[in-house]
């Protein structure tokens, strides 16, 4: 989960890499890092959905 949260988007979630958290870390650690600081993503993530990684896919609709 990485993205800003629909609630508090102030917050930045870098959450549950689960057991493949030490070979991602890099990578979700910079793109945590670009969205926290308020600029778009870098080209290195071209072609991410950030819907499909952020907080919000949780959400319930309604």
């Amino acid at each position: 989960v990485i993205g800003p949260d629909p609630d508090h988007p102030t917050f930045v979630w870098g959450v549950g890499q689960g057991g493949t958290g030490i070979q991602t870390s890099p990578g979700a650690g910079r793109l945590t890092a670009e969205l926290a600081l308020g600029g778009d993503p870098s080209e290195v993530f071209a072609g991410l959905v950030l819907d499909e990684v952020g907080p919000g896919r949780f959400r319930s609709p309604g």
